[in-house]
Formats: structure tokens, C-alpha cells, sequence
């Protein structure tokens, strides 16, 4: 699965497992342990949605002030499973 996501200055990119979050000059890696079935994500929207083959898939936000949020949740019932990605860029 290779997928680009733009969100103002945000770039979310899929290759393969590895979901890369760029702002700026920094970047953050997280893998995806579960095999990709879809990328779901509407132009203009601070949210996007991977999703996985079986019963899970992750929500992820572009967030205010630099920050960005990423959980995981079972499909079935939308039920949370774990917090997954929280970072927030330029705060060296």
C-alpha cells in the first residue's frame, strides 16, 4: 500500500507498512504491524483513516500547535484498543 496525504503543512505518507509524518524538517516513523487494506481520508480534513485486515483499524489527527494523535480501535464496535501515535513536532 503507498499512499501521500497533504494536510496544510503536514505530509502522511504509506509505503508499505511504514506510515512517515513529516512537518517541516522533521519526520516520525510508525509501522504498522497489521496488513493494510485501505487508506480512507477526504481532502481538507484533519483526519485520516488506515484501515487493517482483520479487526482493527487506527484513527489519526492532525492536531493544533504541532501535535499529532494516532489510536487504535476494533472494528466491531469502534471500541478503543490502545493510544498508538502522539507526537509533537518542533520542540527541540
Amino acid at each position: 500500500m503507498n499512499k501521500t496525504i497533504k494536510y496544510n503543512d503536514w505530509v502522511a505518507e504509506i509505503n508499505g507498512q511504514i506510515l512517515t509524518i513529516t512537518k517541516g524538517k522533521e519526520s516520525r516513523e510508525y509501522d504498522i504491524k497489521e496488513k493494510i487494506v485501505s487508506v480512507d481520508y477526504v481532502e481538507g480534513d484533519e483526519y485520516f483513516y488506515i484501515r487493517t485486515f482483520g479487526r482493527t483499524y487506527y484513527a489519526f489527527k492532525f492536531e493544533v500547535d504541532n501535535f499529532f494523535v494516532g489510536d487504535k480501535f476494533y472494528n466491531l464496535n469502534d471500541e478503543f484498543a490502545e493510544g498508538y501515535a502522539s507526537f509533537q513536532f518542533g520542540e527541540e
